[in-house]
């Protein structure tokens, strides 16, 4: 829903009480989630932070090690630094141990492909992850996914399937509430429109 500063505090008592008990597959349940929210949050110190330590759990645990990965691609994304996320997001792409787990997470690899400048490998990495999560009908994956594709589109300068994507991305969000894909989503509409010269509207949004 948006509330990352709300998830973040109730991820960090899971944490604690995850350590307390010696239990690892608690903990990493919630730190890499944990993570993702600090990284939305764009709290780039407790992002690598939380990053770090949600891999060292998916190491210790020999489980999960590809979404470890994409918890540093995700903090490595809000800190800036294009070419460590992508570093990382080939070893989660190399890591990976279950298909499905891994066309879902591909749209962080198309996120750090795309900050890269290599448009063409985001847009096959962004339209797997679509598919999958069109096939599955997990409306949080689509929405996540839909909003990075509209930025692929952009940067291929698709600017009509941009558009498509994020309104679509847009009425998946409203129902449910989610919040935390809404304002990509309404950014990629502004450039959008902004590209076609409706500069009061992009304003606007």
């Amino acid at each position: 829903r948006g509330e990352t500063a709300t998830a973040v505090r109730e991820y960090r008592e899971v944490i604690a009480h995850a350590r307390a008990a010696n239990d690892v597959m608690c903990e990493v349940s919630a730190l890499i989630p944990g993570a993702f929210a600090y990284a939305f949050q764009g709290d780039v110190v407790g992002a690598r932070k939380a990053a770090a330590e949600a891999l060292e759990a998916c190491v210790e645990l020999g489980y999960l090690l590809q979404n470890g990965y994409f918890t540093v691609v995700l903090a490595e994304l809000a800190a800036g630094d294009a070419a460590a996320a992508l570093q990382a997001s080939d070893t989660a792409i190399r890591s990976t141990t279950n298909t499905v787990v891994q066309d879902f997470n591909l749209t962080w690899a198309a996120l750090a492909e795309l900050a890269c400048g290599d448009a063409i490998r985001a847009r096959v990495h962004i339209d797997r992850a679509v598919a999958t999560a069109t096939n599955f009908n997990n409306s949080m994956f689509l929405c996540l996914a839909l909003a990075a594709r509209a930025r692929v589109c952009i940067a291929e300068s698709s600017y009509e399937q941009a558009a498509a994507d994020a309104y679509d991305g847009l009425a998946i969000a409203a129902p449910m509430g989610a919040n935390v894909c809404v304002p990509d989503l309404f950014e990629c509409l502004a450039n959008v429109f902004s590209e076609g010269d409706n500069t009061q509207r992009a304003a606007r949004l």
